[in-house]
């Protein structure tokens, strides 16, 4: 896929490579603090996927490290340092993300949860969004060579058993609790309350 968007479509490869820096971060950030102010619930049950997802992935990065395509200079060239931005691949900012964890893919495990997110929203732009974003991630984290597709479908598994463990060892036992004080609360205004 690389090679072809870079004999044929460079402005492409440039594009994606923008894409790759400039929306992870920001989006994540700003979906957070929406979601935050808007709904805690739903913030405090994204937040808890997004803690079990990184603890999955440190482990895997630890016990099985693996290096991105880029690496494989034979095959495939670092379209970062190659057509820029290249800030992102500076001595300075080497320091600050580990070249060795290309698997799972944690930059498209979240982009398909926040396309989750945004999917959930009565809005049809967001809708649109969370089909477009991740579908623009998994081309980007391709085309820019960080990542293999066998590196997104990692990170696809991540999320989603993220999400069950959530669901299953956090959500039921949260709601397990609360069921006695809804029930004393609902008791309280009723003839049968004590």
């Amino acid at each position: 896929m690389q090679a072809w968007a870079i004999d044929r479509a460079k402005a492409l490869v440039v594009f994606f490579n923008w894409a790759y820096i400039v929306t992870f971060w920001p989006i994540i950030l700003i979906s957070d603090v929406v979601l935050y102010c808007t709904n805690r619930n739903k913030y405090r049950y994204y937040r808890n996927v997004v803690l079990v997802s990184f603890v999955i992935a440190v482990v895997a990065f630890k016990v099985f490290p693996l290096a991105p395509p880029r690496m494989m200079a034979l095959y495939f060239i670092d379209t970062i340092q190659v057509f820029g931005p290249s800030e992102y691949a500076s001595r300075e900012m080497v320091n600050y993300f580990n070249a060795f964890a290309a698997m799972p893919s944690l930059h498209f495990a979240w982009t398909v949860m926040f396309g989750i997110i945004f999917l959930r929203t009565p809005y049809l732009w967001l809708k649109v969004f969370g089909i477009v974003y991740p579908v623009i991630t998994l081309l980007a984290i391709t085309i820019t060579a960080n990542h293999y597709l066998t590196d997104a479908f990692g990170g696809g598994m991540v999320i989603l058993v993220s999400f069950l463990i959530v669901e299953i060892g956090f959500e039921r036992r949260l709601f397990a609790r609360e069921i006695p004080n809804r029930v004393k609360q609902s008791l309280n205004g009723s003839p049968l309350a004590v």
